[in-house]
């Protein structure tokens, strides 16, 4: 290997190598100068003098330029070996001279930029010019540094002499610009935080040249910041640790950790020496700059870079690391966005199972993106399939629901809410679905439609059962003769029956709204406000006597206020002296008489007259309330009660005759007529009795059949016949005799005229 020149004070000879010619020199103060010059120089600075008496030397350096220099200053050989170097090498990197001295340069050089290098080298083989290069150096602690390096040939390539200087503004503005883009298209293409975390931290710290950089996001709820990535230190697992905030503009106190808030302005914030972070440990660093990643006025995170000596930052720089924390940020915004989405769309999927209503979310084209169980259950019952995601909604339904159901989707698309009420023929049974639709916003947009449908067919039928009661009852308070009236809590009649029109004179439509109260007699109302009895002035100034009923109905949760039903007095005198009567003329009656309740179990007596208590010797009180049976004691097998069980199941009268017993215990020969009694709709709501006591005539009969038989035997003992004939002359009966002269058999003559037995010459008178 060729010595290289070596520079060595008290030379005599004069300062040619650092003169204003040398070729460093020059490639210091004009690095563009052409290679030819700088070589011409060289060659007249080595070109023997003319004369000279003393032996060739060593040039020197006396005047110590090489060791003032603040540039990096250092000869290479032309394998790229350091020979020297001066001490801006080890202000710049930490290396000191021994450590560079006889090491290959690219022993220094970030791997990355050994491609461009060994290019750049071979070139300088071939040709040997003046080349300029950047390149990343390695601190000593670690960190990477950009130096713009010249490197000149010198002695026809067997040297070089390079000099370095660090990047500047321009070159760092360029290189956090490439952060950056790397950045922004790292963002775009990444599913979440993670690749990011692992990622921009190394990024920066290595194009940047920062030994340590941090990516943190922090959590406002619990005021902690959580590591997403580090680069030049070891932080995994590292559990979440506490953040201190300010506002931006206050002076951060040494040695913590701030989150700057407050500000739309995401400003850096420069940390007074030493900085602390759980991830760094003991570790003091001497440079930090911490820029907020912020969303508006919503801190989302951090970025940090630090250094453990001091160094400027470029305003250039500072203003690219705010860009690499804006797009940082709208990426955490994202995710956060992302997880709110996860939690919004897991909450409504939730929702859609839970909801009894059937749910199907449509897209703008009417396709359905989803449907809840309920739908899936409706389909399935009415539509006859489930239909899938993605198939559109108007192919699934019925014929019959197509039309109505696209007008509404449509309508539903221009941005309106609608109802509709749709039907399906099922043969005899229709459904009944009550529909709603509405348009699904994003906030710029209508992204789809909310369709929901409820089988209300039960509902409805409910419904129409109870209009049908409602118009029975209203028909029949249309026909009572009674006055009847509803009234609310403020006394005034929301409902009045066409016979307070008909018997006051007023027109409905002027006793609804108006209190009962006005048309009362005030004395009526003096000590009673529902007096039994009042007077009600008519629509020409009468006053009609009432006889009222009056009933609270609060405890009904439909109506909630009074009924009044009233009625003339002078009608209900006569009807109750009609009544009266009625009554008087059943208990005079011999018969016995009893009225037993259909509508009840058991049809229980409700009325006996005089004439039953006489017949039986129970009083009225001992069996109103009771099933008549008691009467017949202990015959309850007789052939009669078959035929009276027939006829109450039947609804039709019949007339039997039972043993009955009395009260004392004295039995009885009862013949008992029962007939129904029924209400204007036909429908059976009583049974009336009528008792006759027949046992005298049931004991004269048994005589009289007694007294027959006897006859019959003593006539039939008779030596003659005896015929016997009725008024006509018709024959009834032949007894006794002989019948054998008889023309015929005597059975043959009974219906038949006695004249034709016995002609009138034979007759014996």
């Amino acid at each position: 290997m060729p010595e290289h020149p070596r520079f060595c004070e008290g030379d005599p000879s004069p300062p040619e190598f650092f003169s204003r010619a040398h070729p460093l020199f020059l490639l210091m103060q004009a690095p563009d100068l052409p290679p030819e010059h700088l070589r011409a120089e060289n060659e007249s600075l080595h070109r023997p003098p003319a004369s000279t008496d003393r032996p060739s030397s060593p040039r020197t350096d006396p005047a110590g330029f090489f060791d003032l220099s603040r540039d990096l200053l250092a000869v290479l050989d032309a394998d790229g070996t350091i020979h020297r170097t001066n001490p801006a090498f080890q202000e710049t990197l930490g290396h000191t001279a021994d450590d560079l001295s006889g090491q290959p340069l690219t022993a220094f050089v970030h791997p990355d930029d050994h491609p461009a290098l060994e290019a750049r080298w071979a070139a300088l083989q071939e040709r040997p010019q003046t080349t300029r290069i950047d390149l990343r150096l390695r601190h000593r602690n670690g960190s990477w540094t950009w130096l713009s390096w010249s490197m000149t040939p010198y002695d026809d390539g067997t040297w070089f002499y390079a000099t370095a200087t660090p990047l500047t503004d321009a070159r760092q503005a360029d290189a956090g610009q490439e952060i950056l883009r790397v950045v922004s298209q790292l963002c775009l293409n990444s599913d979440g935080l993670a690749p990011i975390g692992r990622t921009i931290p190394r990024l920066i710290g290595v194009q940047l040249g920062f030994p340590v950089c941090l990516l943190e996001r922090y959590d406002p709820g619990a005021g902690t910041l959580h590591l997403l990535g580090a680069h030049g230190v070891d932080a995994t697992d590292l559990p979440p640790y506490a953040a201190e905030t300010c506002v931006t503009g206050q002076t951060a106190r040494s040695g913590r950790r701030l989150i700057l808030t407050g500000s739309q302005d995401a400003a850096p914030s420069r940390h007074p020496a030493p900085f602390r972070h759980p991830a760094l440990g003991d570790r003091a660093l001497q440079t930090v700059i911490s820029l907020p990643i912020k969303a508006g006025d919503e801190v989302l995170g951090v970025l940090t870079l630090a250094d453990d000596r001091s160094r400027p930052a470029a305003e250039s720089l500072l203003s690219t690391l705010q860009l690499i924390a804006g797009t940082v940020a709208q990426q955490m915004k994202l995710e956060a966005t992302r997880r709110e989405l996860s939690t919004t769309g897991t909450y409504l999927r939730t929702l859609l199972a839970s909801r009894s209503r059937a749910v199907f979310l449509l897209d703008p084209e009417g396709r359905i993106e989803t449907l809840n169980a309920a739908a899936e259950t409706l389909a399935a019952q009415h539509f006859g399939h489930t239909p899938e995601p993605g198939t559109l909604l108007e192919a699934a339904l019925p014929e019959a629901l197509r039309d109505p159901v696209r007008r509404h989707i449509d309508r539903s698309r221009d941005g309106e809410t609608s109802h509709a009420v749709h039907t399906i023929d099922a043969g005899e049974l229709t459904v009944w679905l009550e529909a709603t639709y509405a348009p699904i916003h994003d906030g710029t947009a209508i992204r789809g439609v909310h369709l929901s449908l409820c089988d209300v067919t039960e509902q409805r039928r409910r419904e129409d059962a109870l209009q049908q009661r409602e118009a029975q009852y209203r028909a029949l308070l249309d026909h009572v003769t009674e006055l009847v009236a509803l009234l609310d809590d403020d006394d005034r009649v929301r409902y009045a029956n066409p016979a307070m029109e008909r018997q006051l004179g007023y027109a409905l439509p002027d006793l609804v709204g108006r209190p009962l109260s006005e048309l009362i007699h005030p004395d009526d109302l003096a000590t009673n406000p529902m007096p039994p009895a009042c007077r009600i002035r008519t629509a020409d100034g009468r006053w009609v006597p009432l006889s009222v009923h009056w009933r609270d109905l609060h405890a009904h949760p439909d109506l909630r206020g009074r009924l009044m039903t009233a009625q003339p007095v002078g009608d209900r005198a006569e009807m109750e002296a009609r009544l009266h009567l009625y009554e008087r003329i059943l208990q005079a009656s011999p018969t016995g008489i009893s009225v037993a309740d259909a509508r009840q179990a058991d049809l229980p007596l409700i009325f006996v007259n005089q004439g039953f208590e006489a017949l039986t010797g129970y009083r009225a009180e001992e069996v109103i309330g009771r099933n008549c049976r008691f009467l017949q004691g202990s015959e309850r097998d007789q052939e009669g009660l078959d035929t009276v069980r027939q006829a109450i199941r039947q609804g039709r009268p019949c007339t039997v005759e039972l043993r009955n017993v009395r009260k004392d215990g004295t039995p009885f020969w009862n013949r008992l007529t029962l007939a129904p009694v029924t209400d204007p709709a036909g429908q059976i709501t009583h049974f009336v009795g009528l008792q006759h006591d027949v046992t005298e005539t049931r004991r004269l009969d048994r005589e009289r059949e007694h007294a027959v038989r006897r006859l019959e035997a003593i006539l039939t003992a008779l030596p003659d016949t005896v015929v016997q004939v009725n008024r006509d002359g018709l024959i009834t009966a032949f007894h006794g005799g002989r019948q054998d002269d008889l023309p015929a058999p005597a059975d043959g003559f009974v219906g038949r005229h006695l004249l034709e037995l016995w002609p009138p010459r034979r007759a014996r008178g």
